[in-house]
């Protein structure tokens, strides 16, 4: 997998018309990126999150164009859900979720987009996605349930879920197409804490995420120095 990065000097891109543009594709060795900052007018090896923006993130050369696709329009939408928030997307960060998902597989990469789309109220900023991507493993996700209506036949099925007084003598099967298996699925995953996404039906097995405020974060975060 690749990054295409569109990246500019935050400050002269806040403060000028005419200011100057790179393309970086990751990977990149440090030596390449030591050059392309020196073009911006800034130190690699001393770059903090408020020196550079990227104007654009883009994936390459991932195996299934689909995933890709929709990660990079998940990609765009926090970079402008940023933008309205007064943000922009430090290189950093962006560096941070390529090297955590560099390596990701088909069904590690649907199960990031299940777990971003489940918890899309809570993304507002790139470090959002780093944290998620670093939590997959709290998260169980379950690829064959794409809708609610599975999901309420499946706890039919598995025994979860009953109609009493009812089914001591009338088999299930015989009135499933009376009930409202869409309302019930929607309302059993309300209840148990599941999300109902494309990619499946996703459930947190770990402590609930805690967003940090982004000024916080750009107070306590030091500098970052990659190899």
């Amino acid at each position: 997998m690749k990054f295409k990065l569109n990246v500019v000097n935050k400050k002269e891109y806040e403060e000028k018309d005419n200011y100057k543009e790179i393309i970086i594709v990751l990977p990149k060795d440090s030596e390449e990126l030591e050059k392309d900052f020196e073009y911006l007018g800034l130190d690699y090896k001393s770059l903090s999150v408020q020196d550079t923006h990227v104007k654009k993130v883009e994936i390459l050369n991932f195996s299934n164009k689909r995933l890709s696709s929709a990660l990079n329009e998940l990609l765009e939408d926090v970079k402008e859900e940023s933008g309205r928030n007064g943000y922009t997307m430090p290189f950093n960060n962006v560096k941070q979720l390529y090297d955590t998902i560099k390596d990701f597989n088909e069904s590690q990469m649907i199960k990031l987009l299940a777990v971003l789309e489940a918890e899309k109220e809570s993304i507002e900023i790139i470090n959002d996605l780093v944290d998620f991507s670093n939590r997959l493993d709290e998260y169980v996700l379950d690829d064959e349930i794409f809708d609610a209506e599975a999901y309420a036949r499946s706890l039919f099925d598995n025994g979860d879920l009953v109609v009493e007084d009812i089914t001591d003598y009338i088999n299930i099967d015989d009135i499933i197409d009376c009930i409202d298996l869409d309302a019930i699925g929607r309302d059993y995953a309300l209840q148990y804490g599941k999300s109902i996404t494309p990619y499946g039906l996703v459930e947190c097995v770990g402590e609930p995420y805690h967003k940090v405020n982004e000024s916080v974060q750009l107070e306590n975060e030091e500098e970052n120095e990659f190899e």
